[in-house]
């Protein structure tokens, strides 16, 4: 290991960065959170009703369950978000850090800003992986809600629909 790269680990600011990533990458299973938002994704009512009457009751279950599920996957979102913010900024504090405190030595490897930029990046490559998972896990998220977004705008037709159905019985017409 070159000496750079040894006053680099052996550095507060970096070592701080190495626990936090550890402990947010420990605290975030992504596979289960994953399987969570896709289980309340699939057990959708709302899903289901082309196959049934259109009846007020089940719009109802449908449109309240469609919320809770939203609900839930609002708060996993929620959860990654702060993660991930946390991240980013030790990530950037620690990428400054590590750029002016071993300036010297950094240039003596890396001539150009791009080479240094690089080099820098070669030390941060757990963290920034761990946060393109945490982006991963909330985009997938976002596709979620923002499905249970649209069917919820379905449900609401539906339900003026059949408003309109069953005022027009009552009317007799």
């Amino acid at each position: 290991m070159s000496n750079l790269a040894q006053l680099i680990k052996n550095d507060k600011a970096y070592k701080q960065l190495r626990e936090t990533t550890e402990t947010i990458t420990a605290s975030v299973d992504h596979d289960k959170i994953l399987r969570e938002v896709k289980t309340l994704h699939n057990d959708r009512p709302s899903r289901n009703l082309y196959k049934i009457a259109m009846e007020p009751s089940k719009l109802f279950i449908a449109s309240a369950q469609d919320m809770s599920h939203r609900s839930r996957m609002s708060e996993l979102k929620v959860t990654l978000f702060q993660r991930m913010k946390s991240l980013e900024k030790i990530i950037e504090e620690t990428e400054v850090h590590i750029g002016s405190k071993f300036q010297e030595e950094i240039r003596a490897k890396a001539k150009t800003a791009h080479e240094r930029k690089t080099l820098i990046a070669k030390f941060l490559q757990t963290p920034l992986g761990a946060l393109k998972d945490l982006s991963y896990s909330i985009e997938v998220i976002d596709i979620y809600i923002k499905d249970i977004d649209q069917a919820s705008y379905s449900l609401q037709r539906c339900v003026e629909v059949v408003k309109m159905t069953v005022e027009r019985k009552a009317q007799g017409l």
